[in-house]
């Protein structure tokens, strides 16, 4: 003879298997809708505008109060070396402002590859600015290296 508990536990393992179903099924319908890439609403566009940085690694600069610039070739073969590995990149700017790449899409696809051919150097980025709780991103448009800021 079943016990009430037993019975009790029963029922949620049932409705705990057929929500998770449903949950699933939910997921992935959204994901799939999602595939495409839809109309940015006005309001998150951003700003137009241009940056001049260098592009490097994200955690140096994070990690080493000292890490700006590269001013010798052993720190560009560092830089590039953490850029081929995958590390996140960003354009810091003379004020110490870092902008990560963001894409024109949503939802958002990886814009990282747009700055590792430029791991190292200075550039000129133009495209769409923003700017939320002291965190900058850029849409790149266009890059172009320079000498310098």
């Amino acid at each position: 003879m079943k016990t009430p508990g037993t019975v009790i536990l029963a029922l949620i393992m049932v409705g705990n298997l057929s929500f998770g179903q449903h949950d699933h099924h939910t997921a992935t319908a959204t994901h799939q809708s999602s595939s495409h890439s839809e109309p940015i609403p006005d309001d998150m566009k951003g700003e137009p505008g241009v940056i001049v940085g260098f592009v490097r690694d994200i955690a140096c600069v994070l990690r080493n109060k000292k890490a700006t610039v590269i001013t010798d070739d052993e720190s560009r073969k560092c830089v590039a070396e953490c850029a081929r590995g995958g590390s996140p990149l960003a354009i810091l700017t003379k004020s110490g402002e870092l902008y990560l790449p963001i894409s024109a899409e949503i939802p958002d696809e990886n814009a990282r590859s747009r700055l590792v051919p430029y791991a190292g150097k200075y550039v000129r980025a133009s495209g769409r600015l923003f700017e939320r709780g002291g965190t900058h991103a850029i849409e790149i448009n266009r890059i172009e290296v320079v000498n310098g800021w």
